[in-house]
Protein backbone atom coordinates (compact mmCIF):
# COMPACT_ATOMS: atom_id res chain seq x y z
CA UNK A 1 0.00 0.00 0.00
CA UNK A 2 1.62 3.28 -1.05
CA UNK A 3 1.06 6.69 1.99
CA UNK A 4 0.82 10.18 1.16
CA UNK A 5 4.46 11.86 1.58
CA UNK A 6 3.10 15.22 1.95
CA UNK A 7 0.29 17.86 1.18
CA UNK A 8 0.45 21.45 -0.12
CA UNK A 9 -1.05 24.45 -1.40
CA UNK A 10 0.54 27.19 -3.40
CA UNK A 11 -1.38 30.73 -3.31
CA UNK A 12 -0.72 33.19 -5.67
CA UNK A 13 2.16 31.51 -7.63
CA UNK A 14 4.29 32.35 -10.59
CA UNK A 15 7.34 29.89 -10.29
CA UNK A 16 8.46 26.80 -9.20
CA UNK A 17 12.34 26.53 -9.67
CA UNK A 18 13.56 22.73 -11.17
CA UNK A 19 13.30 19.82 -8.44
CA UNK A 20 12.29 16.43 -8.54
CA UNK A 21 10.48 14.10 -5.52
CA UNK A 22 11.16 10.02 -4.72
CA UNK A 23 7.47 9.62 -4.87
CA UNK A 24 4.67 10.65 -7.46
CA UNK A 25 3.36 14.20 -7.46
CA UNK A 26 -0.35 14.95 -8.33
CA UNK A 27 -0.91 18.54 -9.13
CA UNK A 28 -4.39 19.83 -9.68
CA UNK A 29 -4.49 23.47 -10.79
CA UNK A 30 -7.53 25.49 -8.35
CA UNK A 31 -6.79 28.68 -9.98
CA UNK A 32 -5.00 30.49 -13.07
CA UNK A 33 -3.05 28.75 -15.54
CA UNK A 34 0.83 27.73 -16.37
CA UNK A 35 3.45 25.83 -18.08
CA UNK A 36 5.37 22.42 -16.21
CA UNK A 37 8.61 21.74 -17.91
CA UNK A 38 10.68 18.43 -18.24
CA UNK A 39 14.31 17.84 -18.68
CA UNK A 40 13.15 15.56 -21.48
CA UNK A 41 12.29 18.74 -23.09
CA UNK A 42 8.67 17.78 -22.46
CA UNK A 43 6.20 20.85 -21.72
CA UNK A 44 2.87 20.62 -20.71
CA UNK A 45 0.74 23.24 -20.81
CA UNK A 46 -2.12 22.93 -17.78
CA UNK A 47 -4.85 24.91 -16.64
CA UNK A 48 -7.64 25.71 -14.04
CA UNK A 49 -9.52 22.42 -13.08
CA UNK A 50 -6.76 20.03 -14.51
CA UNK A 51 -4.45 17.72 -12.72
CA UNK A 52 -0.76 16.72 -13.95
CA UNK A 53 0.68 13.63 -12.63
CA UNK A 54 4.43 13.74 -12.27
CA UNK A 55 6.75 10.61 -12.07
CA UNK A 56 9.02 10.05 -9.47
CA UNK A 57 12.76 11.43 -10.11
CA UNK A 58 11.56 13.47 -13.18
CA UNK A 59 13.15 16.62 -13.04
CA UNK A 60 10.39 19.82 -13.21
CA UNK A 61 9.72 23.26 -13.17
CA UNK A 62 6.42 25.29 -13.07
CA UNK A 63 6.19 28.89 -14.55
CA UNK A 64 3.08 30.58 -15.42
CA UNK A 65 2.69 34.44 -16.21
CA UNK A 66 -0.56 35.29 -14.61
CA UNK A 67 -0.10 32.93 -11.95
CA UNK A 68 -1.60 29.98 -10.72
CA UNK A 69 -2.99 28.35 -7.35
CA UNK A 70 -2.77 24.39 -6.81
CA UNK A 71 -3.09 21.53 -4.18
CA UNK A 72 -0.25 19.39 -4.41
Amino acid sequence: MNTIQYIGEHSQTFEVQWHTHDYWELVYCTGGEGVFRFENGTVMNYKEGEVVAIPPMELHNNTSIGGFTNIH
